[in-house]
């Protein structure tokens, strides 16, 4: 099944439930299924990806960002070392969500999406 009818067939789904695209599928993929990487949205992914991935994403990220703004206003081991740190909380944040969003919104399996003439299998 191609990733743009799954996807298609998510926002159906979302959309009678009444919940927001944005919270199932963040900014973050969006970008990354631009760049050709098909991922499933985070409530389809493993809590540990999720931590990773929207973890270390942030830390590189805001860190890029505060050493261009103020370089080298703390030593390295200490920027570093913050910066790791807020991306394990950020990753583990982000990863409790996507948790709580497949539970409250019952999303089930990436694969059931799209299965039938691009129709979303759960919505019947």
């Amino acid at each position: 099944m191609d990733h743009e009818a799954r996807v298609q067939a998510l926002y159906r789904h979302l959309d009678k439930l009444g919940a927001s695209r944005i919270d199932v599928v963040p900014p973050l993929w969006r970008l990354l299924w631009r760049f050709g990487f098909h991922l499933a949205p985070p409530p389809f992914q493993s809590f540990g990806f999720n931590a990773v991935l929207t973890g270390g994403s942030f830390a590189i990220a805001l860190g890029l960002f505060l050493w261009w703004i103020s370089p080298q206003s703390y030593p390295l081991p200490t920027f570093v070392g913050f910066m790791a740190f807020i991306g394990v909380a950020f990753g583990l944040a982000m990863a409790t969500y996507a948790r709580y969003l497949a539970r409250r919104f019952q999303l089930g399996n990436w694969d059931d999406y799209g299965i039938e003439a691009g129709e979303d299998a759960r919505a019947g």
